[in-house]
């Protein structure tokens, strides 16, 4: 009877933790962003601008896109004058798009360096992105601003 009782305890125990388990499961709220879904991120040589960004030389991008949102950043150097560096800005939200040119006279081909991972469209858009110049300078782009340091 002891053992019996033993075991009894034993599968109340186990049922309990069960439960337990399955509501943590089932309750827990996966961390998304604003949209429901995780960004998607693409960085380097390989990321190539769009057809209607034009005058561009690129060497890089950054892109990162999230359902209908998204923030890509494309830097090389001026089609017509290769002397000039220039940061390109794309911003999609559903079918508005905006796109801000940034030129850097006299910085030769800007290449920007790996940022940091985000959590959503709307952090990507508010980041600083770092860059090095084909002068060998640095510098960053606020991309709330589009104000660009170099250093």
């Amino acid at each position: 009877m002891e053992t019996a009782l033993r075991h009894r305890n034993w599968i109340v125990v186990a049922l309990m933790v069960a439960a337990v388990i399955t509501a943590t499961l089932l309750l827990q709220k996966p961390a998304q962003n604003q949209s429901g879904a995780a960004p998607r991120t693409s960085f380097g040589a390989t990321v190539a601008p769009p057809a209607y960004v034009g005058g561009l030389n690129a060497t890089n991008g950054w892109v990162v896109v999230s359902r209908s949102q998204l923030i890509a950043v494309y830097a090389g150097s001026e089609a017509e004058n290769h002397h000039n560096g220039r940061l390109v800005v794309v911003r999609r939200t559903g079918a508005r798009r905006t796109v801000h040119s940034v030129a850097i006279r006299g910085s030769g081909a800007i290449t920007l360096l790996r940022p940091a991972a985000v959590g959503s469209v709307s952090a990507a858009g508010n980041a600083q992105l770092r860059f090095v110049t084909a002068a060998g300078a640095t510098g960053t782009i606020d991309l709330t601003t589009y104000r660009v340091s170099v250093h």
